[in-house]
């Protein structure tokens, strides 16, 4: 098993958990629950709509809304609920969206300090590419070489 599938998988239990107890009015497990499987999938748009449902601070849904927003800003719902939230009249462009793939989803800690989820995933996935490129160059390099050499050979042969 792939480190990306235990990860969907562990994902996934966190998403059920959370399920679970809220179900059974167990709104701060569910929240945990949700948290981490936020922390795991900062970009899955299901995890933050499910959070919307046990947050009841005004700046938790705000943040929340806005991590909707980012992941899909054509959400309607979220954008409606946030304008809602802000009393804002129902028109979408009152909603900056700004440039989107710098924005990064974000959660409150235990603290009460909002924080910006880091996206290992993402920085492993850059560093894997590039490695993969600097392979492929390399290996594209040597056959040349070897084809070079094998031209020159073969050249000798009927000197």
């Amino acid at each position: 098993m792939t480190v990306t599938q235990r990860k969907s998988k562990t994902f996934e239990r966190y998403m059920k958990l959370a399920n679970v107890a809220y179900h059974e009015g167990d709104k701060k497990t569910a929240y945990d629950y949700w948290q981490r499987a936020a922390i795991k999938d900062p970009y899955n748009e299901d995890v933050w709509l499910a959070m919307l449902q046990v947050l009841d601070r005004k700046e938790d849904r705000e943040v929340c809304l806005e991590n909707i927003l980012v992941i899909n800003p054509m959400n309607a719902t979220a954008r409606e609920l946030l304008n809602l939230q802000n009393g804002i009249s129902d028109t979408p462009e009152k909603i900056p969206t700004g440039d989107l793939r710098s924005k990064v989803p974000r959660f409150r800690e235990s603290n009460g300090n909002y924080t910006k989820l880091e996206v290992q995933d993402e920085k492993r996935r850059v560093y894997v590419f590039a490695l993969v490129a600097i392979i492929s160059i390399v290996l594209t390099i040597f056959f040349i070489a070897m084809t070079m050499e094998g031209i020159r050979a073969s050249i000798c042969i009927y000197c």
